[in-house]
This record gives structure tokens, C-alpha cells and sequence, in this order.
């Protein structure tokens, strides 16, 4: 789970993230987009520890509008008590702004029906997308509202039960965005085979450098 207070941070996590032995690249983002006071931030403030441990690293559960802290040992204390002085609906506005603006664009270019495209509904939004070597692909858009007026709403834990899985097993009909169906070959052979040379050539460096960056994306 990250937060975020913008679109590029979210594309970087994405790429940087992606799994080396995957030619394309492939990633599983998700976002929340929820309001100051909705009773999603309350169950994160409960449940944040749980959380991340259930995502795992396959899968990344963003939180736009949530701004990071330099002690991570102290989320759960800083949820409880200090993020809502620091939650910044600027950047979450903007955030929003680019994700519509986006999908929106994909459509027309697509010649599809822009009714579909995501706006944000007010309440807590589940929008998620797949991302390509750290170039999203804004036709595989999904949205869910995790509060929908009328019918049974869902949790963080049930959406990360069902999303965190999102690789080893089909797609969740609901919530999974589309993932492509064809691979280019040559492209696929020539990326798996750089990435096996880079790997023989400098496993350990890459390791590591790998690793400071992830501790320093935000």
C-alpha cells in the first residue's frame, strides 16, 4: 500500500516494481479515491497493518491524496491522529483530473463511447488499471464504487483479498482491469533476453540498487 500525490508517483512504483522475468512488464495498479471523512479512511486507520501485509508485493494499492511520512514505523499512530491535517485535496483533485482526462482520451482514440469513461462519483472509488513496463494502458480502466448507494458495500480487506491474487489466478470479473491478449514475439524474446543477460552480468548490483531505490520513490 502507497500513498500518493500524484500520477507520476504511481507510474514510477509501477515501473520500478515490475517483475524483470516478465517481458511485457506487466503490473496491477490500483487507486482510491476517497474524500476527507469517509468511512474508508477509518477502516485503513484499523486495518493498514493487515493490509499491506495481505498485498504482498505483486500488487500495488495506491491512496491518492495521502501524503507519506518518514517513519513508517508510525503509519498506524499517523493515521490515527495526523493525517487528516495533511491530506492534500489539491493534489487529489489533480490526480482525478489526469485519471478522467486519460481514460477519456483512450476512449475517443479507440472509437469508443465516452459515457464510459470513470468520473469521480463522490464517494470511495476503486479505479484500476494495467500498466506495461510503466506506461499505463487507460483502456483497461476499471472502476468500482466501494460505497454504492443500494447495494452491499466492500471493504479494503475484501478488495485486497481479491485483487492481491490478481496474477496466479483469472481475472476477477468485477474488479480486474483487461490485460492483453497477444504478446509481440520478437518483442518479447528480445526483452527476456536482455534482462537475462543484465541479470548474469550484475544480479548483485541491480539487487541492490533496486532496493535503495524503492526506499527513497517517495
Amino acid at each position: 500500500m502507497w500513498p500518493a500525490l500524484s500520477l507520476d508517483q504511481i507510474l514510477k512504483r509501477a515501473r520500478l516494481a515490475a517483475d524483470p522475468a516478465d517481458p511485457l512488464g506487466e503490473r496491477l495498479i490500483s487507486m482510491v479515491f476517497a474524500p476527507p471523512g469517509h468511512p474508508v479512511w477509518t477502516e485503513l486507520r484499523c486495518t493498514v497493518a493487515y493490509l499491506n501485509a495481505q498485498s504482498g508485493a505483486a500488487w500495488d494499492l495506491f491512496f491518492v491524496g495521502m501524503p507519506a511520512i518518514e517513519r513508517p514505523d508510525l503509519v498506524q499512530t499517523w493515521l490515527r491522529r495526523e493525517w487528516p491535517k495533511h491530506f492534500r485535496p489539491e493534489k487529489f483533485n489533480e490526480v482525478a483530473r489526469q485519471v478522467q482526462l486519460e481514460h477519456r482520451r483512450a476512449l475517443e482514440v479507440a472509437g469508443q463511447s465516452r459515457s464510459d469513461r470513470w468520473r469521480h462519483t463522490g464517494g470511495a472509488d476503486l479505479v484500476s488499471i494495467m500498466a506495461y513496463d510503466g506506461a499505463p494502458d487507460w483502456l483497461s480502466l476499471t472502476h468500482v464504487r466501494l460505497d454504492q448507494p443500494g447495494s452491499q458495500s466492500m471493504t479494503l480487506a475484501e478488495v485486497t483479498a481479491r485483487l492481491a491474487i490478481w496474477r496466479d489466478e483469472p481475472a476477477d470479473p468485477e474488479l480486474s482491469p483487461g490485460r492483453l491478449r497477444e504478446v509481440d514475439s520478437s518483442r518479447a524474446a528480445l526483452v527476456a533476453g536482455l534482462a537475462a543477460t543484465a541479470a548474469a552480468l550484475s544480479a548483485d548490483l541491480a539487487a541492490n540498487a533496486a532496493y535503495d531505490i524503492l526506499k527513497n520513490i517517495f
